[in-house]
């Protein structure tokens, strides 16, 4: 009785933040103090919070469950789609603050796109080749569209095709890098909650406004959605599905494009969103490199229709954590790459060394605590 007298109460809380919002214009009183991200952080949030567990009802009540298996932690059939309520709070987030400009439209029209497939995908199945493809033409809509690219190259029409096509691997990789690590509870909307927290501290130290409450706008879904899917002594209520985590690596593949980190210097600008997600890129690259030495794959496609327990969360429970101990071990090692990554971006020469030097220690003592688990 007590413990639903508590949820009760939490519902209200957030349903009387999104109504006030619009009855007092809490916006408006937030951004004239120069708090705007604190409402956006609190709108998506309260919208997540309160969507998810619909999404739930919904997801058991049509029979879409994620099942157990062999290369599966957990042990109980549980509801799928969670990734609706972080892409409805993000959405209705963004359209609802206005926090659109032409790129904004580019990228939020192209990851509504990879949410359909996402659902698609966690509804009825599609091939990995087939969702490989189409997710190679959603990553050209904002280079082509909205002119989100990575600008390194001179500005001649070869090397703009050439960086066209390294913002449509990087997109394609670090989407589908996020869903392999979507495996287990709280680890995926976590670390994306940490990736946006720390691309937003930069945000706002640079003056992006616009970009600060693009990222602000994520944090809050995904740290709604968090409650339901990381909690302190039970399983998930609720998986993201493909549909969240594909979601929500393309989202912050993009946002590591359309900031500005460094101008005119190339390492800095480079360094930050790859140190930010860089133990995602770590985990995706091993892997493959693992399989691929192991015999475990031995083409393209069955690269990308492989399924296994040799992730670094996987690793680190057979190293003898615990499934939540190997959840914030991960976050904690994001967390110091971060702060890594906002340190850097003010830091001398010398200084930008050495933090890449920390960055690549700690790497290498991923590496071989994964080399470590293999044995």
């Amino acid at each position: 009785m007590r413990s639903a007298l508590i949820e009760i109460t939490r519902y209200a809380i957030f349903a009387l933040i999104i109504v006030a919002s619009h009855v007092f214009a809490l916006e408006a009183l937030l951004e004239a103090s120069g708090n705007r991200w604190l409402f956006v952080i609190l709108y998506s949030f309260s919208i997540a919070y309160l969507l998810t567990p619909v999404v739930r009802w919904f997801s058991a009540r049509t029979g879409i469950f994620d099942f157990p298996a062999e290369r599966k932690v957990h042990r109980m059939p549980t509801p799928l789609l969670g990734g609706v309520a972080i892409f409805a709070a993000f959405t209705i987030t963004i359209l609802a603050n206005s926090i659109m400009s032409t790129q904004m439209k580019a990228v939020l029209t192209a990851g509504t796109c990879m949410f359909i497939l996402g659902i698609l995908d966690d509804v009825w199945g599609i091939s990995g080749r087939i969702k490989f493809i189409i997710q190679i033409l959603i990553a050209l809509l904002p280079p082509l569209w909205g002119g989100v690219y990575i600008d390194i190259f001179p500005s001649t029409f070869y090397w703009h095709v050439a960086e066209v096509a390294l913002t449509v691997l990087w997109i394609v990789g670090i989407t589908n890098a996020f869903n392999f690590i979507d495996g287990m509870d709280g680890l995926a909307a976590g670390m994306a909650a940490i990736a946006c927290f720390f691309f937003g501290i930069i945000a706002m130290r640079t003056g992006q406004q616009l970009f600060l409450l693009v990222t602000m706008a994520l944090l809050g879904s995904s740290l709604g959605f968090l409650p339901y899917n990381f909690r302190q002594l039970k399983s998930a209520t609720l998986f993201l599905g493909d549909t969240g985590s594909t979601f929500m690596g393309f989202m912050l593949a993009c946002v590591a494009v359309m900031g500005e980190w460094a101008e005119g210097d190339p390492v800095k600008a480079l360094s930050v969103p790859l140190l930010i997600l860089g133990i995602i890129i770590l985990d995706t690259t091993y892997t493959t490199i693992s399989r691929i030495v192991y015999g475990k794959v031995n083409s393209f496609t069955e690269w990308l229709e492989y399924t296994g327990k040799d992730h670094l969360h996987h690793r680190l429970n057979t190293l003898g954590l615990s499934k939540k101990q190997s959840v914030f071990f991960i976050y904690t090692l994001s967390a110091i790459l971060g702060v890594g990554a906002v340190v850097i971006r003010r830091s001398s020469t010398t200084e930008v060394f050495l933090e890449l030097c920390q960055a690549v220690a700690i790497f290498s003592i991923v590496a071989i605590l994964m080399l470590r688990s293999s044995k």
